[in-house]
């Protein structure tokens, strides 16, 4: 899904007429980095949220089959709460990895500019299939977070 989202934004983005600003005050990094700033405290509060919260269901294992940790030769059945909180652990430090890549990216921008200007149209579909295909995972990821906790627990 997150795939087929980060491929559509590319597509739009590469074959549409007018290009819109990737940088600058209109530009769609700062748009990112916005959403993406709202997002991580999100993030640590329902893991905060998740880890301290008591509920009778919450410590049982997941409904509709078994979710597995495997580390190596290790296996570990993950509880509602594990798994919840890997979630949106993960999604925390997504939103993390993300804010900092397109920090770096805002940094280097000039100096890529200069230095590969016959390069730059490639260059810019590749930074947007990267940033479309990161952001697309973390919303997908966010949603499936969020249906686990307003359906699933909810019955159980």
């Amino acid at each position: 899904m997150a795939v087929a989202i980060a491929a559509l934004v590319t597509a739009i983005y590469w074959f549409a007429p007018s290009k819109p600003p990737l940088m600058g005050e209109q530009g769609l990094l700062k748009d990112l980095k916005d959403f993406v700033t709202v997002l991580f405290p999100f993030f640590v509060g329902a893991l905060a949220a998740l880890a301290t919260f008591t509920r009778v269901g919450l410590d049982q294992p997941t409904i509709g089959g078994r979710v597995r940790l495997v580390i190596k030769d290790r296996v570990k059945d993950l509880t509602r709460r594990q798994f919840v909180c890997f979630i949106f652990g993960y999604c925390a430090a997504l939103s993390v990895v993300l804010f900092i890549a397109i920090v770096l990216v805002k940094m280097i921008q000039p100096t890529a500019v200069g230095m590969l200007p016959t390069s730059l149209p490639y260059l810019r579909a590749v930074t947007v299939a990267a940033f479309a295909l990161a952001f697309s995972h973390l919303i997908v990821v966010t949603f499936w977070g969020l249906y686990y906790l307003s359906e699933r627990l909810y019955r159980a």
